[in-house]
C-alpha cells in the first residue's frame, strides 16, 4: 500500500522512496498513525514531507472516507503513515491499493474531492503483525 501511495505521481525523491519500501518495517502504532522504519542500506530521499502524493481513500462503496499522508524523517527516510478520516468513526484497517485515488483528479464518486480535517483517537489497538504485508 505504501508503494501504491508513492507510485501515484512523479516528484523529487520518488525513486529512493520506492527503494525504501523494500526495507520498510512496522514499528508500532494504531492503524491511523503507523510508525515505520527503513533499513539504512537503502538510499535517503530528497522528497518533501509529507510526500506530495496524498491520496483520498474510498470506502467499499466508492465514497470518500479519508486520506493518507506519508511522513519522512529529517534524514529522508519513511517515518510515519498517517491515515486520517472525515466521516464518523476511525478506520479499523488499512486501505487496499485500489481504494486510493488522487484527489487532484476527478473522484469516482460525487461529493468531497479533498480530505478535510482529521480526527485521531489513540485508544485503538496497534496493527496486528499478520497485517504487515498490507503496508508494502
Amino acid at each position: 500500500m505504501v508503494r501504491a501511495l508513492i507510485d501515484q505521481g512523479d516528484f523529487l525523491g520518488k525513486h529512493e522512496l520506492l527503494a525504501q519500501v523494500e526495507g520498510l518495517t512496522y514499528v508500532d502504532g494504531p492503524v491511523d498513525w503507523l510508525r515505520l522504519a527503513v533499513d539504512r542500506r537503502y538510499p535517503a530521499s530528497m522528497a518533501e514531507s509529507p510526500v506530495p502524493n496524498q491520496p483520498t481513500v474510498l470506502d467499499e462503496s466508492g465514497e470518500p472516507f479519508g486520506g493518507l499522508l506519508l511522513w519522512l524523517n529529517a534524514e529522508g527516510y519513511i517515518d510515519y503513515l498517517e491515515y486520517h478520516w472525515f466521516r464518523d468513526g476511525p478506520p479499523t484497517r488499512l486501505p487496499t491499493p485500489d481504494q486510493l485515488v488522487d484527489w487532484r483528479r476527478p473522484p469516482r464518486s460525487r461529493g468531497v474531492t479533498r480530505p478535510g480535517r482529521h480526527r485521531t483517537d489513540r485508544s485503538r489497538a496497534d496493527v496486528s503483525p499478520d497485517r504487515l504485508s498490507d503496508l508494502t
